[in-house]
């Protein structure tokens, strides 16, 4: 009887080493992964692309028909009414689901006109589906460049456990847009 429970006892000690040699691996792996995430991890311009950006011609179940415009723009020009028309965007953001999955978040703002809409507005967007589509109310009667820029943001645990911060590198896209209402189109 004691000789098995001797056996007994050196077959769980064995085990018991083995299951604390492999615990001990999967941590290191696990903080490993950590710091590879944390330092390589990054959003590019590459991540982004506009599919399309131009003035709305339709809102709320209405079309704008030429002369709808024709009469907006010459409004505009006229100055007795607002020159303000929606801008439409649709942007494609690449490593959304990675990101996410990975307990990771995409935060993404505008600069349009040099006016950042994050800093300037407190305006920004948390991604949580590859396609985005916004719109933005600008002045029809002007050249815009728009500017969309996402980052992504994580909280883990190596940086509670190790105080490490950087800067969360961002990738941004930039297009011009012309006027809606130029004299060409009264």
């Amino acid at each position: 009887m004691k000789r098995t429970y001797k056996k007994a006892n050196l077959f769980n000690s064995k085990r018991k080493n083995l299951l604390t040699l492999i615990l001990i691996i999967l941590i290191f792996l696990g903080i490993g992964s950590q710091f590879i995430i944390f330092y390589s991890e990054r959003m590019t311009s590459e991540d982004l692309k506009y599919e399309s950006v131009g003035w709305s011609e339709n809102c709320d179940g209405t079309v704008y028909s030429a002369s709808d415009k024709e009469i907006f723009c010459k409004g505009c020009f006229e100055g007795t009414k607002t020159c303000n028309w929606p801008l439409d965007m649709n942007i494609n953001i690449g490593k959304v689901k990675k990101t996410l999955n990975t307990q990771g978040e995409i935060h993404c703002f505008f600069k349009i006109d040099n006016i950042n809409y994050y800093t300037e507005k407190g305006s920004f967007y948390g991604i949580t589906e590859t396609q985005l589509f916004t719109w933005q109310l600008l002045d029809a009667s002007k050249n815009h460049t728009v500017e969309f820029c996402c980052g992504i943001d994580r909280e883990s645990i190596i940086k509670t456990l190790f105080h490490l911060e950087k800067d969360i590198e961002q990738g941004c896209i930039t297009t011009p847009v012309p006027p809606r209402c130029s004299n060409e189109t009264i």
